[in-house]
């Protein structure tokens, strides 16, 4: 990949908060704020809410950047945008490391993440 990830201004985004019990119904009057920066069909997202709020994650599409440590995958935690961008950049040219995959929490619980 000879192309440089640049990601675009923060855009910041309101979501609801999901019940986990109802079947990811939004909870209402519950919403929470995201920053977001996007490359392409990639996004690097910051939830601003809850503790992990000094981290960044990556999605593209619905699916997130998750770790299979378990039967449930965990969403990967960048503690800076370098360090995701370089996460992100080697997934593009070498593809998935071990025990990483693309999970969406529409379809499957995924462990610390709130969307």
């Amino acid at each position: 990949m000879n192309e440089e990830i640049k990601w675009s201004k923060k855009e910041v985004v309101e979501r609801p908060f999901l019940n986990y019990r109802k079947d990811r119904e939004p909870m209402p009057g519950q919403k929470y704020k995201v920053n977001v920066y996007r490359w392409g069909d990639y996004r690097l997202e910051k939830e601003l809410y809850g503790e992990n709020r000094m981290s960044y994650h990556i999605a593209k599409g619905d699916s997130y950047l998750c770790d299979m440590h378990s039967a449930n995958p965990s969403v990967k935690f960048f503690s800076n945008m370098k360090s995701a961008t370089l996460s992100l950049k080697h997934c593009l040219e070498n593809g998935l490391r071990n025990r990483e995959c693309w999970a969406n929490p529409e379809e499957e619980f995924i462990w610390g993440l709130m969307a």
